[in-house]
């Protein structure tokens, strides 16, 4: 009993550690994501197959070794109709001959070496701009993970906030309802006043279920993209105030935009690059090929007995090195059109990297813009709610002195959640619209 008693407890210790709750800062998030999520993890495969793919092009020009073996039993040798005038018969007869042996063994191994292939030297070119285009969609990943970390975990804070203010609101409307529903008991008030504030009251719990099932949804959609189970039982540690204060406190420097170093501007020079050794690879048909290959084999024969491998057995060796030159004459314009092809896909690759130049420009434009626009919507929305709650502690007063009545104290309140609902989007606006100016600026992580 004490062994199993100890096991039992163990068992409920290693549960206990196993759901403990996991903190994260919004750099934790962050960071956890970049190595965990399922977005980060495909991007870093796609990396090692592209290393794989070098390493598979570059080897197609070494040494290739091959063997092979072969075992024939005869059960009935094939029988061949010769002229029998070639053996001393008559004209017109025929002999049957039987030729072979009843079985035979045969095993060869095979060197093959490419000597001189354009395509191959621009295969191993090409795997290799592609495992660096890999690095670079790599990088491009990491940076719009971070954009969606940073936006889902300001979405999950204000849905904390609205909560909140939808949770405090209820329970001043349930108060409120409950003192008129003893002042429509007296004869104080109508039943048309105590109405209006159970509309008020209903709508407000409706919309605060709403929010806690809302909750869950934002807080599962942050851990999924982290790479966390949804199930997990997560705190988030980082303040709506603290990640307010970070997209308010940058400074918006444009001055060190370069599109050299712009992710999607490297990408396209990647395609560019990608299209020109396409181009080269058709060009590079019209040229010869040149390989060797060493050939080594071995025959043994026997009537009856399987004696292939004891003393009484005879192999016959056979070898022989060739080299072959392949050198293409006409292919029916096939290879000038191929190479036409690629040359159209290459300036259709060039003018998309001029087009991509303008786009960015433009974004940065337009994400700067959206940034002010999204930082003073956050100062108009900080200062009428503000203003709102002046309003709300007004009417508090008066109603509080009985020169105010309940459905009016009602109303300021549910202006100051409409203000408060106003104020938290205005934030979550402006920590998107910060974080899409970084992605324009190419200065994310900054």
């Amino acid at each position: 009993m004490k062994h199993g008693l100890g096991l039992l407890f163990m068992i409920f210790s290693m549960t206990g550690v196993w759901a403990q709750t996991q903190s994260f800062s919004l750099d934790e998030a962050i960071e956890y994501a970049m190595e965990n999520s399922y977005m980060a993890n495909d991007a870093d495969m796609e990396v090692q197959k592209a290393r794989r793919l070098v390493k598979k092009t570059l080897a197609q020009g070494f040494p290739q070794i091959s063997a092979s073996g072969n075992y024939t039993n005869n059960i009935e040798i094939p029988v061949q109709v010769v002229p029998a005038e070639a053996f001393g018969g008559a004209p017109g007869d025929f002999v049957e001959l039987r030729f072979g042996t009843q079985q035979t063994m045969f095993w060869n191994a095979n060197l093959d070496q490419l000597i001189f292939d354009g395509s191959y030297i621009i295969g191993v070119q090409g795997s290799e701009k592609y495992l660096e285009i890999s690095k670079n969609i790599n990088e491009k990943t990491k940076i719009e993970l971070r954009e969606i970390i940073t936006q889902l975990y300001a979405q999950v804070l204000v849905t904390y906030e609205n909560y909140d203010v939808l949770a405090e609101n209820v329970a001043n409307l349930e108060a409120i309802y409950k003192e008129n529903k003893l002042l429509l008991e007296n004869g104080f008030i109508e039943q048309e006043d105590l109405d209006q504030i159970e509309i008020l009251l209903s709508q407000t719990r409706n919309q605060l279920n709403y929010m806690e099932r809302y909750i869950e949804i934002t807080e599962q959609q942050l851990k999924f993209n982290m790479g966390l189970s949804t199930q997990a039982d997560v705190e988030f540690t980082t303040t709506l105030e603290e990640v307010t204060s970070r997209s308010i406190s940058a400074s918006i420097d444009s001055s060190d935009f370069n599109l050299e170093y712009h992710i999607d501007y490297i990408l396209s020079k990647d395609d560019l690059d990608r299209k020109r050794l396409e181009m080269r690879l058709a060009q590079a048909k019209y040229l010869p090929s040149l390989s060797a290959n060493l050939n080594f084999s071995q025959n043994s024969f026997s009537d009856s007995e399987f004696n292939f491998f004891n003393e009484s057995g005879q192999w016959f060796n056979a070898s022989y090195v060739g080299v072959n030159l392949r050198v293409p004459i006409f292919t029916s314009f096939m290879t000038k059109n191929g190479v036409q092809e690629a040359r159209i896909a290459y300036d259709q690759a060039e003018l998309n990297t001029e087009r991509t130049e303008e786009e960015l420009r433009l974004k940065k434009e337009q994400a700067i813009a959206d940034y002010q626009l999204a930082l003073d919507s956050y100062q108009t929305a900080l200062r009428n709610l503000e203003l709102a709650k002046k309003i709300n502690d007004r009417e508090a007063i008066k109603y509080n002195e009985g020169l105010s009545s309940s459905l009016q104290l009602a109303q300021t309140q549910t202006q100051y959640l409409e203000q408060q609902n106003a104020y938290t989007q205005a934030i979550f606006n402006l920590v998107s619209a910060k974080s899409n100016m970084d992605k324009a600026l190419n200065q994310t992580g900054k």
